[in-house]
């Protein structure tokens, strides 16, 4: 029988990151879980959004935090999308590799230093185009970056917070503290799910992903001027998960 579909999220390093994950990714299969890994079920022309967006609906991911993941944009967007359905704590399970700064203040200030950077340095690539067409799409790239940036200090502190283990002692146990945790919580979701059986909307209307928009109101239309000044001056952040 199977068991619950579980995410791994991770970047590609080419390295340690992708052989745990391929690893943990054989490991959910033995055990039944309906694995979800982006090489495996995200295929040639996939939406890379929308497997973020699916990533960060799902009751169980497992995050291999590197440094890497931690610079990725979109390993970041799978974190916003995660953090937007909240629960973030039940619902991940970290593998934390050494070369993830987050143990430190100093640490965790340079990954908020980092992003900084990134909209520093996009803000200034734009200023250097003046007013051209796509500022529009540009806009969402730059209220993209602002995001990461507004997240990226909470994010890295619960996982500093988390015991999680070094990767070595993960495998030396063959990930069994990750898989007992992982057992562990989805029989608590499941007593909690039948406890409030089909109770759970109680006839009240639910907020799906379509009604949340990328950007503040809906289909906002600016011309090329409003459009990169709003770029070199945002003052919104209501973007919430790419694939929405």
């Amino acid at each position: 029988m199977t068991k619950s579909e579980v995410f791994i999220s991770y970047a590609w390093d080419g390295d340690e990151s992708e052989q745990i994950a391929h690893r943990i990714y054989q490991l959910l299969q033995l055990n039944n879980y309906n694995a979800v890994k982006d090489n495996k079920d995200l295929h040639y022309k996939g939406n890379i959004q929308d497997f973020e967006a699916r990533i960060g609906r799902g009751s169980y991911i497992i995050t291999i935090i590197s440094d890497k993941y931690l610079k990725s944009e979109h390993c970041m967007n799978e974190m916003i999308c995660i953090k937007n359905h909240e629960d973030v704590y039940d619902r991940i399970f970290p593998v934390v590799l050494k070369n993830a700064d987050i143990y430190t203040r100093s640490g965790r200030l340079g990954y908020l230093k980092h992003w900084n950077n990134e909209i520093q340095t996009f803000k200034k690539e734009l200023s250097k185009l003046g007013i051209t067409g796509g500022a529009e799409h540009s806009m969402k790239d730059l209220t993209r970056l602002e995001h990461i940036k507004l997240i990226i200090g909470s994010i890295t502190d619960l996982l500093s917070q988390m015991l999680t283990l070094t990767p070595e002692k993960h495998q030396q146990t063959n990930f069994s503290g990750l898989l007992g945790a992982l057992e562990k919580q989805a029989a608590k979701d499941a007593l909690e799910n039948q406890r409030l059986g089909n109770n759970q909307n109680d006839g009240e209307p639910v907020e799906t992903d379509e009604h949340i928009s990328l950007l503040s109101g809906e289909d906002q239309k600016v011309d090329e001027k409003q459009a990169l000044l709003r770029i070199l001056h945002v003052s919104d952040l209501n973007f919430t998960c790419p694939g929405n």
